[in-house]
């Protein structure tokens, strides 16, 4: 299941609805945001599962695996899941392009996507 990406996509579109003004074609920037970084977050999840360690990531590593889960690492391979990770982080940061400066809070955290460890 896709629970996680769907709550930050929620977040990040909670956010936009609580300024009233908001432009629509912001909004969508937003929407552009939202959806690869969540689906980003969740490969990379399923990544640091498949190749994390009990100690770095708090929890049982290799525990998909043997649940059985189906994960993009299972299906697509290692390899293919971190490129997917690395392009859709890419996109998600191009759409904040309309927010100029005002969208770093929300770079930041793409950026630790790809960064994190746990």
């Amino acid at each position: 299941a896709l629970k996680t990406g769907a709550l930050i996509r929620a977040s990040v579109m909670m956010g936009a609805a609580c300024a009233p003004d908001l432009e629509p074609h912001r909004e969508r920037a937003l929407t552009g945001f939202a959806a690869p970084i969540g689906l980003a977050f969740q490969i990379q999840d399923d990544l640091l599962d498949e190749l994390g360690d009990t100690a770095t990531l708090g929890k049982a590593a290799q525990s998909d695996r043997q649940r059985g889960k189906s994960t993009y690492p299972a299906i697509l391979g290692i390899a293919a899941s971190q490129e997917r990770v690395r392009r859709l982080s890419e996109q998600a940061l191009e759409s904040l392009a309309p927010f100029g400066a005002a969208a770093e809070p929300l770079r930041a955290v793409a950026e630790w996507l790809l960064a994190r460890r746990n």
